[in-house]
C-alpha cells in the first residue's frame, strides 16, 4: 500500500511504500531474471526472464509472463547492470538505501503481530530546502513529469525507482527490456503524479488524482467521463 504523508514544506507529498514480504521476490538486472524456490502470493514457483513478468498484455490482462510479479528495484533504489544502486543519480546512494534496511530491522525487532509480516520499501520526495511555498509551488509546475527524474542535479529524492507492485504492477517500468532500463528512464510516483491536471491545466493540487478527480466531480463530469480522461491522462504519461 502506499502511505502520502502531508509534510511542512512538501506540497508534492512524502510517497512512502510498504509491502507484504512475500510478494514477490526482487529483480536481478545481472542475471536478467526473478527467481523464486516456492509459490509467492503474485510469483509462481520457478523464473522469468527479462521483464516479461511485469509488461502487461492487453490480451490476456495479465503479464507477458503471467503470475510471476517481482519488485523491479528493492526498495525503491535503482540498480545498474550490474545489479548495483546507481550511484551518479539525484540521490546519495548507498545512503539511502541502508537507511531503509536499517529502519525495516530496527521496527522488525519490536513487532510480533501481523505488521511483522510487511515492510518499508521506500519513499519518495522533492528536495525543497530554502524555497519558499510560492517557489515550491513554481518548482513542481515547472518540473511537470520530469519531477521524478533520477539524474543529477534532480530535484527527486529518496527510493527514485518507488512503485508498488500490487498497485502499480504493470507500470514498475515503461521499458520493454532489462537492457533498455537506464538513469535517464526510471520511473516512480512522480512519473504519473504531476502538477499537471486531466485537462492539462497546472497546479500542484493536480498531483493528487484523488483532488483532481473531485474538482472534476464539481464541474459536472460523471465518474465515467472522469474515468475516461484518467484514461487518456495514463496512456499520455506512459509515452513520456
Amino acid at each position: 500500500m502506499h502511505v502520502l504523508g502531508v509534510v511542512e514544506n512538501h506540497p508534492e507529498f512524502i510517497w512512502a511504500t510498504f509491502e507484504h514480504n512475500d510478494l514477490g521476490p526482487d529483480f536481478n538486472r545481472a542475471s536478467n531474471s526473478a527467481t523464486s524456490s516456492e509459490d509467492m502470493l503474485l510469483f509462481a514457483k520457478g523464473a522469468t526472464a527479462d521483464i516479461n513478468g511485469i509488461l502487461y498484455n492487453k490480451s490476456t490482462k495479465l503479464g507477458k509472463d503471467p503470475h510471476k510479479v517481482f519488485d523491479l528495484f528493492a526498495y525503491g533504489v535503482p540498480t545498474d547492470v550490474n545489479n548495483n544502486p546507481m550511484r551518479n543519480t539525484a540521490q546519495q546512494e548507498p545512503l539511502n538505501l541502508k537507511n531503509i534496511m536499517g529502519i525495516n530491522e530496527c521496527v522488525h525487532s519490536h513487532l510480533d503481530d501481523v505488521w511483522a509480516n510487511y515492510h518499508y520499501q521506500g519513499s519518495i520526495w522533492a528536495n525543497t530546502d530554502g524555497m519558499s511555498p510560492e517557489g515550491q509551488a513554481q518548482m513542481l509546475v515547472s518540473e511537470g513529469y520530469n519531477l521524478g527524474k533520477a539524474t543529477q542535479g534532480s530535484y527527486a529524492r529518496g527510493s527514485l525507482g518507488n512503485a508498488n507492485i500490487t498497485m502499480e504492477t504493470f507500470t514498475q517500468t515503461f521499458q520493454k527490456t532489462n537492457a533498455d532500463i537506464n538513469i535517464n528512464n526510471i520511473a516512480n510516483c512522480f512519473s504519473c503524479h504531476a502538477a499537471q491536471g486531466f485537462n492539462n491545466h497546472t497546479s500542484p493540487i493536480y498531483i493528487s488524482h484523488v483532488f483532481d478527480g473531485y474538482l472534476h466531480q464539481q464541474m459536472g463530469k460523471t465518474p465515467a467521463e472522469i474515468e475516461a480522461l484518467k484514461l487518456k491522462h495514463e496512456k499520455m504519461t506512459a509515452g513520456k
